[in-house]
């Protein structure tokens, strides 16, 4: 086919200054990290799209946003910040105002890249109505208005809270990794080169070799087998990192188990669960991560690595056949839970009526409760009243009491008064008599007195005579 390019931009009113580009984001970085290091933009991200780019071990994550503010605070909050304190690597941001995809003659290209930078899944159409597809993970519909979305490198669309919470770097549909190419895809010819290709990429964090190439699944640090500088080994010992991975044929060495841990595929027989051939149709290996060269030449290495491709194209040949299932399943599900739905709207509207006889029961009952609590606030006024009134009447009791005993006291003493102003009034007439007589007898003692006088007088009278004439017998 021929070469095709599509250019998608970003003129719209809406969309204006809605969508940002994070730069070289480091492979090992998966889906899960990158929405835990932006946590705090999760909510406003109407879609997320990983795309691989053309530097080895680098990705592009495009992200639109619902609203050109939320877009702004995004570019703000984390433009030029670290990763991870583990890491030196910066969170490089720019603004995007065209998308531009082109689809070459590789069918591995052709399969990335369509006219759609948000891709969704196909979903089925019941007539003018088109149904929303479903999350992988919770089978919830995937509605970017309502849900930020994230597609992965894949083009396997999921819910931006399903991923975060997907500890797993690959896949949960296809278990495609970042750090493969896809080999099933191509045939034996491409692959040789892909091979040649990644080994020209890759090289060891050491000694800078570029063959018998084994990467630590922890922190992605890329070192030789044991045969070559023993740097693999050389990383579990100072990190115990116990995982690494196999460039060459993608298998996962255990340095504490000493041995290859086991995939799972699903046998298209029976559908059953079953361990992906390793350490029988595998060479013998030592701990340290390689190969014995010697025994196995590259040419059977490569016999081995395509027979384990093959069964994986199987795999996902029988994960095709399976969705398929799943979604006629689904969809006599669908029909249940539709079923289910109207019975329970039904329900709903009877429970609603009786939410509603309910609550004018309940109208009433407040309003009772409403008067009850008014009369009870009336009683208590008047009790505290009438407490108030019979206080006063106590008290006026009391003041009357003690006017009482103070009116008797007063006539106590008005009658001993009296008693005695009449005692008083009793002594003074006598008084008055005694003085009457008293004048009286002073009236007689007086006229006695005067009687007296003259005769004295008189006496003295005759003596002075007899004095002067002579003795007078």
């Amino acid at each position: 086919p021929e070469a095709r390019t599509t250019v998608i931009t970003d003129d719209s009113e809406e969309d204006a200054g809605t969508i940002l580009a994070v730069l070289a984001v480091p492979s090992h970085i998966h889906a899960a990290d990158w929405l835990a290091f932006v946590e705090g933009a999760v909510e406003a991200f109407e879609h997320v799209r990983i795309i691989r780019e053309s530097s080895p071990g680098r990705v592009l994550i495009l992200c639109k946003f619902r609203d050109a503010i939320d877009a702004e605070y995004f570019y703000k909050e984390y433009n030029n910040v670290p990763f991870n304190a583990m890491h030196p690597d910066l969170c490089r941001i720019v603004y995007v105002t065209a998308v531009t995809l082109s689809a070459g003659t590789q069918p591995s290209a052709e399969s990335l890249a369509n006219s759609d930078p948000w891709p969704l899944p196909p979903a089925p159409r019941r007539g003018d109505e088109l149904e929303l597809p479903t999350c992988p993970v919770c089978l919830d519909r995937m509605d970017s208005s309502v849900t930020g979305l994230m597609t992965n490198v894949c083009e396997h669309s999921f819910h931006c809270a399903c991923l975060s919470r997907w500890e797993d770097s690959r896949c949960p549909v296809c278990r495609y990794s970042q750090t493969r190419r896809g080999r099933a895809l191509v045939d034996s010819s491409d692959a040789e080169e892909e091979r040649a290709e990644e080994s020209r990429e890759s090289a060891c964090g050491v000694c800078g070799t570029q063959e018998d190439l084994w990467v630590c699944l922890i922190c992605a640090a890329v070192g030789c087998g044991r045969y070559r500088g023993g740097h693999a080994h050389s990383h579990f010992n100072s990190s115990a990192h116990a995982y690494s991975l196999e460039l060459e044929t993608q298998r996962v060495w255990s340095y504490v188990e000493d041995a290859y841990v086991h995939r799972l595929i699903q046998s298209k027989a029976d559908g059953k669960l079953v361990e992906l051939p390793s350490a029988s149709a595998a060479p013998p290996m030592r701990a340290g991560g390689s190969r014995d060269v010697a025994a196995h030449p590259p040419r059977e290495r490569l016999g081995r690595a395509e027979e384990s491709e093959k069964l994986e194209a199987m795999g996902a040949e029988y994960s095709f056949l399976l969705t398929s299932q799943l979604d006629t399943q689904r969809s006599f599900y669908e029909e249940q839970v539709r079923g289910a739905q109207s019975k329970l709207s039904d329900a709903l509207a009877a429970l609603d009526a009786a939410h509603s006889a309910t609550s004018s029961s309940s109208t009433r009952e407040a309003a009772l409760e409403a008067r009850i609590a008014a009369l009870e606030e009336e009683a208590s006024l008047a009790r505290a009243a009438a407490a108030r009134s019979e206080a006063r009447a106590q008290k006026a009791l009391e003041v009357a009491r003690r006017a009482q005993s103070e009116l008797s006291s007063e006539r106590s003493v008005s009658e001993g008064l009296m008693r005695r102003l009449e005692a008083g009034k009793a002594g003074e007439t006598k008084l008055a008599v005694d003085v009457a007589e008293l004048k009286v007898q002073n009236a007689d003692l007086q006229e006695q007195m005067r009687d007296l006088m003259f005769f004295i007088d008189a006496r003295e009278k005759l003596k002075d005579g007899e004095a002067a004439g002579g003795d007078i017998e």
